[in-house]
């Protein structure tokens, strides 16, 4: 396993997929080299502070925070921070209620879709296939549709 599968198939979305992530593909102005280093500070000190920061935070508000769990997974060039933090999204509700459910697969749904299908056999799969013993019934629904969600997504050819 490379643990590169997410830029793989970041690649193979072409050069539409660069331009929702800011890639070499999008438009516009060129980015000042100080402003670039500035945010990849940013993005690593939140690599490092969240999670730290998310078991003190209330189930409540967890979700509150997931928008900023999502832009650093996507910003991060590390497979192996993306893994973190991803397993982070899929623990960030202990025992999810419906609501919580459909916001943290929808979240998921989205990184599926940026990242592309190798992405998800790989990386986003095996983590799923890793919670379908959990204890807590709410924690095995959120998989069972999420794994049913991500079928779709899957290239079988």
């Amino acid at each position: 396993r490379s643990g590169g599968g997410g830029y793989a198939a970041r690649e193979e979305e072409g050069a539409e997929g660069a331009a929702q992530k800011g890639g070499a593909a999008a438009e516009g102005p060129p980015v000042d080299p100080e402003h670039h280093a500035a945010l990849q500070s940013i993005v690593s000190q939140l690599t490092d502070m969240l999670p730290r920061l998310m078991p003190n935070v209330t189930s409540k508000s967890r979700l509150e925070v997931l928008p900023l769990i999502l832009l650093v997974i996507t910003s991060s060039s590390d497979p192996g921070v993306q893994r973190h933090l991803v397993g982070l999204v899929l623990n960030l509700v202990g025992s999810p209620d419906a609501n919580q459910r459909a916001v943290i697969m929808n979240a998921l749904v989205s990184l599926a879709q940026q990242f592309g299908s190798s992405w998800v056999a790989v990386e986003l799969l095996p983590m799923c296939v890793k919670q379908v013993t959990h204890p807590s019934s709410e924690r095995r629904t959120l998989i069972a549709e999420l794994l049913g969600l991500l079928s779709g997504m899957l290239d079988l050819s």
